[in-house]
């Protein structure tokens, strides 16, 4: 699942994929589709022009240009504790983790909210 969240918490888009689907082609689609939406798959949410903060595995450069240039959708992601190419500073780890925080809480509010409705279907 891949979703998006303003800076309260509050989701403004959301996609799921199969379990075995990697998650960068996942978020093309979600990004095109935010930059051009199908009224059939309102979930994704309208278009946002702006910073994502995303995972560490969201690393390469080739796909954070064509995103950026194809959808506006500019990526902000930890590197890997391991990358000798980029680090970053104490408090700079905090911020990013504060705003992924936010993200898993609005998340988990929507399942929350969602459990009754599924298992009163079931």
């Amino acid at each position: 699942m891949l979703s998006a969240v303003d800076r309260t918490g509050v989701i403004t888009g959301f996609c799921f994929g199969a379990g075995s689907t990697a998650e960068q082609p996942l978020a093309e689609t979600f990004f095109e589709l935010r930059a051009n939406p199908n009224p059939s798959l309102g979930s994704v949410g309208s278009a946002f022009w702006g910073a994502y903060v995303a995972e560490k595995g969201f690393e390469g450069a080739e796909n954070h240009r064509r995103w950026l240039q194809c959808y506006g959708a500019q990526l902000i992601h930890p590197p890997k504790r391991t990358s000798k190419k980029r680090s970053w500073s104490k408090p700079l780890r905090r911020w990013v983790a504060g705003i992924r925080q936010i993200n898993r809480d609005g998340l988990r509010q929507a399942l929350q909210r969602l459990r009754p409705v599924a298992r009163a279907s079931a």
